[in-house]
């Protein structure tokens, strides 16, 4: 079994690769902005409209857990449910930035408003 060369890059990157790979599709995307949004939910919740097979959604979720993003929570109906696990979210936000903004030395960052024209 191949053994991980994670140790070999900086933490930055490895936080910026860990939330790339968790937005890496349309449907982990999806349940990822469900849950920055809205605090704790269900599974159906976090799935809804999600145009896929329940058996890929499934692994798309599998893919975030093992990613550390999704937490278990208690729901008010007695329950469980998940939740963002926000602090690892702020350290890979934050981390991602400063990435990026090394790298803005070398490209000229578009200001968001003009992102469009790009």
């Amino acid at each position: 079994m191949a053994r991980s060369k994670a140790y070999l890059f900086e933490d930055d990157e490895q936080l910026g690769s860990q939330l790339s790979m968790a937005l890496a599709h349309p449907a982990r995307f999806r349940m990822m902005q469900r849950l920055i949004r809205g605090g704790s939910m269900c599974y159906l919740d976090l799935i809804a409209d999600i145009p896929l097979a329940e058996s890929s959604v499934n692994c798309h979720l599998k893919i975030i857990k093992r990613l550390d993003f999704v937490r278990p929570a208690s729901l008010p109906d007695g329950t469980t449910g998940y939740r963002l696990n926000t602090e690892l979210y702020n350290d890979c936000i934050l981390a991602t930035r400063r990435l990026l903004r090394k790298d803005s030395r070398v490209v000229r960052m578009v200001p968001e408003e003009d992102a469009s024209i790009v």
